[in-house]
């Protein structure tokens, strides 16, 4: 016996509705990655900018000893 057309519909509907919640899951992970990935770059970059501090600082004192 054929499904009704509102049966039809209704697995449809569900179907997409999954789909649908899939992409939101893959949007909302991919939008975490991007904030981590931010979050890295910026460490990354607070270390870089502490090493450069104390190379100058070395610097410094090695003319100051001169």
């Amino acid at each position: 016996m054929r499904p009704s057309l509102a049966e039809v519909v209704a697995k449809k509907m569900e179907r997409d509705e999954a789909r649908f919640e899939a992409i939101n899951t893959v949007i909302k992970l991919l939008d975490r990655r991007v904030e981590l990935m931010d979050e890295i770059s910026e460490a990354s970059a607070n270390k870089f900018t502490e090493r450069i501090h104390k190379l100058e600082k070395q610097v410094e004192q090695l003319i100051a000893s001169r």
